[in-house]
């Protein structure tokens, strides 16, 4: 689950949108990439598959796991807030975004919830056609497929 937080590749698979990544403490993680100013952090911790927190200037992120009984727990915490205004429409996101991450990581013919991005104020160019995975478990392997079905 920590590579699907911390790889190009997966992220944009569940997320959605393109991401960027210097991953050690002090570099950088963006979504959509480093060139666009408002959407890049800094990363201030680093636990290579437990923990990574993120510090976007106003805001602090926390993405932790955890392994028990053969489950892997996710604890997401964003600090930092404008008791005055709130930012639903971003709650919102992330909450649909770590069920998709779930759902991503447990069905084995999982497909994405969203086919189509349309967020105003989002640069176009972060925004990304979502792939889909097929896991065959048998062989342990994944293949990418498009909404159409064909490979890629």
């Amino acid at each position: 689950m920590y590579d699907a937080l911390v790889e190009p590749e997966l992220f944009r698979q569940w997320f959605g949108v393109t991401m960027e990544i210097e991953p050690a403490v002090g570099g950088r993680w963006a979504m959509g990439g480093f060139h666009l100013e408002n959407s890049v952090a800094r990363i201030v911790e680093l636990v290579p598959g437990k923990k990574v927190v993120l510090d976007w200037g106003a805001l602090v992120e926390t993405w932790e796991l955890a392994g028990s009984a053969g489950r892997t727990y996710f604890t997401f915490v964003q600090s930092g807030f404008d008791d005055e205004h709130p930012p639903y429409a971003k709650w919102m996101g992330w909450l649909a975004r770590v069920g998709e991450l779930r759902r991503f990581h447990e069905l084995p013919d999982w497909r994405p919830t969203v086919l189509q991005h349309e967020i105003p104020g989002t640069p176009r160019e972060i925004l990304v056609p979502h792939l889909h995975r097929s896991a065959d478990r048998r062989r342990g392997s994944a293949r990418l497929t498009q909404p159409n079905g064909q490979e890629r």
